[in-house]
């Protein structure tokens, strides 16, 4: 619409310049058919249609006022770029937040894993720990590689509440390191895997045009 605003504005100055310079019109127009014969173009046209507008032959002058306006917008047309296609945009999908949520679950669900992994580590270490004292100590008389007795019925008892202890760490840690694993990979999946999977269904390609505008919308399941 600018563009075709400011032919027309070159136009009317154009026309008004033709007519200015022309000799007095004949009453055939004569002078501004022969300008227009010599160059055609929407100027000359509408300096013709103004001749035949000021005689009072408003027929002829609304056909060369038409042939201009047509010569115009076929110029218009042609300086016009063609619509363009801008390239596809993929969409997220709209539970973004739950997205977001899965996958700080699954960092979560890591960080419970690896505590789980040290309190298991943790509990095995008092477990060896008192194994190994109780045989040093003779507490086991029936296996040949221990020790002579040496510990007394208080410290043999001591040392297997280490040992149970130790035990339930281990129990404990291995239970909240497997469920912490099993959380994170299912986070896995929902937050990332499944994500990225579902985000490249769902395709908007924009189609920008001159004075017009639109999207292609594209889904895939």
């Amino acid at each position: 619409m600018t563009i075709r605003r400011a032919v027309w504005v070159v136009l009317g100055v154009c026309s008004w310049a033709a007519v200015a310079a022309a000799d007095p019109p004949a009453d055939d127009c004569t002078s501004a058919a022969k300008a227009f014969e010599a160059a055609p173009s929407a100027a000359t046209e509408v300096a013709v249609g103004d001749c035949h507008a000021r005689l009072g032959q408003r027929e002829e002058a609304a056909r060369w006022y038409r042939d201009a306006a047509r010569r115009l917008n076929l110029l218009a047309a042609e300086a016009s770029p063609a619509p363009q296609l801008v390239a596809p945009l993929p969409v997220e999908p709209a539970d973004h937040d739950h997205v977001r949520d899965w996958r700080a679950a699954m960092w979560t669900s890591l960080a419970v894993t690896a505590v789980g992994i040290g309190v298991y580590a943790y509990g095995r270490a008092e477990m060896n720990d008192a194994t190994s004292r109780l045989c040093d100590g003779g507490a086991y008389p029936d296996n040949p590689s221990c020790g002579p007795v040496s510990l007394t019925a208080a410290q043999v008892a001591a040392l297997n509440d280490q040992g149970e202890r130790g035990q339930t760490f281990s129990r404990l840690g291995l239970a909240t390191g497997l469920v912490g694993a099993g959380a994170a990979a299912l986070s896995l999946y929902e937050g990332y895997y499944r994500h990225e999977a579902r985000a490249d269904r769902v395709v908007i390609a924009p189609v920008i045009a001159p004075g017009a505008g639109g999207a292609q919308l594209r889904l895939q399941w």
